[in-house]
């Protein structure tokens, strides 16, 4: 099978600026969803063309630049050079910092498509681990089960300092996952935080691309493939939801977190008799009251 190409970095700038139609657009994220590198160099460009609406100066040179280029000395003296240097410029600083903006998105998408110029990164820091944790393990009770709250933390995973992260605390540990991430750092437990915490804050579309292709790398790892289902139901597509479910149920039997979240689902689909049965098998300590007042609302109907 021939392998397909990148994106260019035109299509992607393009894509960023909402310049494709639709069946391009389609395409591309199609695209995104199943290549790592370009959805590298997608995000980056988000964040240069973020920088640049918060601040259309933001690529324009440091005034002492222009101030040593004024004194480096003319190359030629010709009566057309000086023609030249007569003539006003025409080119403003937009166009120049928007060509260096699109530049510095052309260098990082040649750094992230070529392997011999993998970014290689630090490992995710506790205090980054124990928020995305909190975060997890604190979420509202209504609603899919993420993975990791039916479970305590890890051994060694250091205490969110003293009280839960604030919103601005998670959605910092979720770019410096997301960071550790792109630069080299792909392992299972990267990918499922790193989701999870983009599931907390409400990036359900950065969440879906990031767990497709985690899922890809990962393919045994069954927390993403939970993932996964989570975001469908969020997304209100319950019938991809319920088909990821029931894939991971099978894979899983003795799963109880999946068995939860599939009995929820099916009771909110008007299943009640198999939500039932799957509620009550469950014996993690941690899910067994979840699913007991689940039970109750089955009952009460």
């Amino acid at each position: 099978m021939e392998r397909k190409k990148h994106l260019t970095e035109e299509t992607i700038a393009a894509l960023v600026d909402g310049q494709l139609d639709e069946r391009e657009a389609a395409e591309a994220r199609d695209h995104l969803a199943a290549c790592r590198s370009c959805t590298a160099a997608f995000s980056e460009a988000v964040r240069f063309r973020t920088l640049w609406l918060d601040d259309p100066h933001a690529f324009a040179p440091h005034e002492s630049l222009v101030r040593a280029g004024r004194k480096v000395p003319s190359l030629t003296s010709s009566p057309a050079a000086s023609r030249r240097r007569r003539q006003p410029l025409s080119i403003g600083w937009r166009p120049v910092g928007l060509a260096l903006g699109m530049g510095l998105i052309a260098l990082v998408f040649f750094l992230v498509t070529q392997p011999q110029f993998g970014l290689i990164g630090p490992n995710l820091d506790g205090a980054s681990i124990a928020c995305l944790t909190d975060a997890i393990v604190s979420a509202p009770t209504q609603g899919m089960v993420l993975p990791g709250a039916e479970q305590r933390p890890p051994a060694g995973t250091p205490a969110y300092r003293s009280g839960s992260p604030t919103d601005a605390d998670l959605r910092s540990a979720v770019q410096t996952a997301e960071t550790v991430y792109e630069r080299g750092r792909q392992s299972a437990d990267v990918a499922v935080w790193l989701v999870g915490g983009q599931i907390c804050i409400g990036q359900l579309g950065k969440a879906r691309i990031y767990v497709r292709e985690a899922r890809r790398r990962f393919p045994e790892e069954p927390r993403l493939a939970l993932l996964e289902a989570i975001i469908a139901y969020r997304e209100s597509d319950l019938d991809r939801a319920e088909h990821l479910l029931r894939a991971e149920m099978v894979r899983n039997p003795q799963d109880d977190l999946v068995r939860l979240n599939l009995g929820l689902l099916l009771s909110q689909r008007g299943r009640r008799g198999e939500a039932t049965d799957l509620l009550q098998r469950i014996q993690n300590e941690a899910l067994v009251p979840r699913a007991a007042a689940l039970l109750e609302s089955l009952d009460a109907r």
